[in-house]
């Protein structure tokens, strides 16, 4: 058996011990969990330490690092530390006991292909939005088509895919050792996308349909824009305009990168009008659409982990 390791990155979550249970029952028995904590307030060590059914190294940051950094930092302890596959997951991810198994077992399986389990919701639906494909702009493109719900609905076994989250990749040392580590500067957003879309280019990476989890955070079925968004938590606003503009501005050609840098500046107008018009903190929100947007084109990452 390869030697395998799950990484769970946290931040002020409970439902890590849930994943955690999860990553013990699976029917194939992994070497090690690493879990990287990024609230220094944090005291699940001691909880951590009653757990003997697997071995757990814990490393609690001195400073919030984002999933970015902490995606990022996991990956490369599990490098160092010699394992051969890692497993990645969310701290609100729980595990099909045979997740990893039907990975090892799959007909695309090898130590130089990247693979990743089917992403559900709680109601057993296919969280679409963690497969991608990606167009010639790099705008990401749902990998199943509107008729597909539910597993049951998907004829293949596997789906070559351009980008994926973290939920549920499945990556070979082989791979890491070309291809390096997640960008940590991202912070948050965009930073898997653009690993794995970095993977892509030299290896295959693909979804398969026998082996799946459980995203029990059903947030990515809102709607994700200003109105919605408390002001606390404003920054994802900013990450998410930056990230996706130094994310494609890092890999197209002069000229699909203005055609980017223009759409994007029409939908920061056009969201900056509204907020003008309806919604209230018109500063702040204001301040976040335009350093976004700035920091973005600039391709400056300054601002990195700073909570606005």
């Amino acid at each position: 058996m390869p030697k395998i390791c799950v990484l769970i990155p946290t931040y002020k979550r409970n439902s890590v011990f849930d994943a955690i249970n999860s990553v013990i029952s699976q029917s194939v028995k992994v070497d090690e969990i690493i879990i990287i904590d990024n609230d220094r307030n944090s005291n699940i060590e001691e909880v951590l330490k009653d757990i003997n059914d697997i071995k757990i190294s814990y490393y609690k940051q001195k400073e919030n690092l984002g999933g970015a950094g902490a995606y990022s930092l996991g990956i490369r302890t599990a490098f160092e530390n010699g394992f051969d596959f890692v497993y990645a997951v969310e701290d609100d991810i729980i595990c099909d006991k045979q997740s990893i198994e039907k990975l090892i077992n799959s007909e695309v399986f090898s130590d130089s292909v990247v693979l990743s389990s089917v992403v559900l919701s709680p109601s057993n639906e296919i969280e679409k939005i963690h497969h991608k494909k990606l167009d010639h702009y790099l705008n990401q493109k749902p990998v199943f088509g509107d008729g597909i719900k539910y597993i049951n609905d998907l004829k293949e076994k596997y789906f070559k895919i351009d980008a994926n989250s973290f939920a549920g990749l499945f990556i070979p040392r082989k791979v890491i050792e070309v291809v390096g580590y997640p960008d940590p500067d991202y912070f948050i957003w965009y930073d898997d996308l653009e690993y794995t879309y970095r993977i892509s280019k030299k290896f295959n990476i693909y979804v398969i349909r026998d082996s799946f989890i459980f995203h029990m955070d059903d947030t990515y079925f809102i709607n994700n824009n200003l109105k919605t968004i408390p002001v606390n938590n404003l920054y994802k606003v900013y990450y998410g305009i930056r990230n996706s503009l130094i994310f494609r501005l890092s890999y197209l050609s002069f000229n699909k990168k203005l055609i980017i840098i223009l759409e994007t500046l029409f939908y920061v107008l056009k969201i900056s009008l509204r907020v003008i018009k309806t919604e209230e903190d018109k500063i702040k929100r204001l301040r976040v659409l335009w350093l976004g947007f700035f920091d973005g084109v600039l391709k400056s990452k300054k601002r990195n982990g700073v909570i606005i």
